[in-house]
Parts: C-alpha cells; structure tokens; sequence
C-alpha cells in the first residue's frame, strides 16, 4: 500500500513536471519541493475525491464510454490548484492538457 501512495506521489510529481515544460500556461513556481509537494496534493486528491466523483458520475460514464474521465481530471486538477499556492493555470486549453497529462499518468500507475 505505502509503495503504491509513493508511486503515484512520483507520478504526478514527473506529470507536474512535464506539463509544466511543455504546456502553455501551466506553470509551477518554486523548485523541486514544489513539485514533490503537488505531486503529493494531486496523489490525495486522487485517492480521496476520484472514487467519490466516479462514483456520482457512473451514468455519464457510462454513456460517454469512459470519456467522462477527462471532466473528472479537469475537476481533480482544479481541487488541486486550489489547495497549490505555487500552480497556475491560465487558459481553458492549458486546464484540458494538464488534465489529460496527469490523467493518462494516473492511469498508467493505477
């Protein structure tokens, strides 16, 4: 269990990391620690509020056939954002692309 809090923890700090080189603005201020430290936030979030939000949106879910999840990313990136001093998102297309990053990502870990 502890393995798997620190491989998402690694995750979403590399998918922090590379939405912030790549993606237009999405920024993260500050160094490392910044990122270690959303890495972490975004791993709460996941673990915490992803389940409750597929929980609720199952019949979307199901209807869209799984691209639903792209509203949950965007929804889990925005909690996130508001508990993140240091993370900035400007643009709706830098939201989807910063979703679809770290959503892809959390994918691949679960």
């Amino acid at each position: 269990m502890l393995f798997r809090v620190l491989a998402k923890i690694a995750a979403n700090t590399a998918a922090l990391w590379v939405a912030a080189a790549y993606i237009t603005g999405f920024a993260l201020t500050g160094g490392i620690s910044s990122f270690i430290i959303g890495g972490a936030v975004l791993a709460a979030v996941n673990l915490i509020v992803r389940p409750i939000l597929k929980f609720i949106t199952l019949p979307f879910l199901v209807l869209t056939l799984g691209a639903f999840y792209i509203i949950i990313f965007i929804v889990l990136l925005l909690i996130a954002d508001f508990f993140l001093t240091e993370l900035t998102i400007t643009g709706f297309s830098a939201l989807i692309w910063g979703a679809l990053i770290i959503g892809i990502t959390n994918t691949i870990v679960k």
